[in-house]
């Protein structure tokens, strides 16, 4: 009886530690902080800035004031190809730099590092780093 038990049991709990490496698509991230040529970028006067992860590499959100849309190909072992980015034109009051800032270094970001909670975009060698907390999971 008791092995009927405890099997199912640790069934349950082996899946349960079973993640995926990479990011899932539906998955919405917040930009939490982020470095820029060694410099860290002050997001607290700013607009959320967002990453939203859909099929097919696809990848877009908020990048403050506008909307972005490109593509992302995430690779097993913690690579990865950013390209083809464009955004929406619009002129905000605030964020502007902040804005223009993000754009550039998502497209130089060549490799991550993935949990649960947080998505790391690193690349420069270390002196670009965007670092996103899960916003939302996929439905």
């Amino acid at each position: 009886m008791k092995t009927r038990i405890l099997i199912p049991i640790l069934l349950v709990l082996l899946l349960a530690g079973c993640t995926a490496d990479r990011p899932s698509a539906g998955t919405e991230w917040l930009l939490d902080s982020m470095v820029v040529n060694g410099d860290t970028i002050d997001l607290s006067s700013n607009n959320p800035i967002t990453l939203k992860i859909s099929d097919s590499n696809q990848v877009g959100g908020s990048s403050g004031c506008n909307t972005y849309f490109g593509e992302i190909e995430f690779k097993s072992g913690g690579g990865l190809t950013a390209e083809a980015f464009g955004a929406t034109e619009m002129a905000c009051e605030n964020g502007m730099d902040t804005e223009a800032a993000f754009l550039g270094a998502l497209s130089r970001v060549d490799s991550y590092t993935y949990s649960e909670l947080e998505l790391v975009l690193t690349g420069d060698g270390s002196q670009t780093v965007l670092t996103f907390l899960l916003l939302q999971t996929a439905e």
